[in-house]
């Protein structure tokens, strides 16, 4: 589907039934499959198919909610994990018409606005105009990471038998990349090479940056790239945070993975 060509007549054609928008944001999110927010197994999920065939709330009203079950942490999930449609009751159909009406609008909407041509109460419309704003006024992902940038990957994928860490079978390596007082981002990988790493580094984080990861080698050769690259040694006393060539590492990658990691 052409995203540049959609207007509000075709967006009313397509997302006139709701689960038509449903599938419609799952493929513009999930491109390659459909992703496990909570272990980032890439397509190893499974569609829940309602078992009458309608799937309802608990008051007995229809809903139109796809739910997927992740073949590998066994977590349910749905598209709208991790979006500002997430924990909202508004059809999903409707959150892409008000993202199209104030996308469109040259002088902007209003809530009033967005509650007249949408059909919603004002409050309904209120709550949606903040959250599409918060999501526009955030820097997109072209912008590269800057000043103190920390890199690490990890491997996830549930509790498994054997290797953990670098090595492990039946796992997904995941690369993260930290701004200092700035943002996080990750990219599941399919795997830990210098030409892997490069790739990410050089797409993710300006030239003029200083890169701090451990001494795994497979950083060494993307580090010249940039202005610094301070290196880590975690078994030196094991310690999370350590003063190398005058720099100190916080350790928030590691704090991040402990967070999330089912393993």
């Amino acid at each position: 589907m052409d995203v540049e060509g959609l207007n509000l007549s075709t967006i009313a054609k397509l997302f006139s039934d709701e689960t038509a928008a449903w599938q419609y944001l799952e493929q513009t999110r999930w491109p390659n499959g459909p992703i496990c927010p909570h272990c980032g197994i890439v397509n190893h999920a499974y569609f829940l198919e309602p078992e009458s065939g309608i799937r309802t709330t608990r008051t007995g009203d229809t809903s139109y909610r796809r739910l997927w079950k992740c073949g590998d942490c066994r977590q349910k999930f749905s598209v709208l994990v991790g979006t500002i449609f997430e924990d909202s009751h508004i059809p999903v159909s409707k959150w892409l018409l008000a993202v199209h009406l104030m996308c469109a609008g040259k002088n902007g909407v209003s809530a009033l606005e967005l509650s007249r041509q949408l059909g919603i109460a004002y409050r309904s419309a209120w709550f949606m105009a903040h959250r599409i704003r918060y999501a526009m006024a955030r820097p997109p992902l072209v912008d590269k990471l800057s000043g103190t940038v920390e890199a690490d990957e990890t491997y996830i994928g549930g509790k498994a038998h054997g290797k953990r860490g670098r090595g492990a079978a039946n796992k997904t390596p995941v690369v993260t990349l930290v701004e200092r007082d700035g943002e996080a981002r990750s990219q599941v990988v399919a795997n830990v090479t210098g030409e892997n790493i490069g790739a990410i580094l050089h797409e993710q984080v300006k030239p003029d940056a200083t890169l701090v990861t451990d001494s795994y080698p497979v950083y060494t050769k993307p580090g010249k790239d940039f202005a610094a690259h301070h290196t880590v040694d975690h078994g030196a006393g094991n310690m999370p945070a350590r003063m190398v060539k005058g720099r100190r590492r916080s350790g928030c990658i590691a704090t991040r993975w402990k967070a999330s990691s089912p393993s």
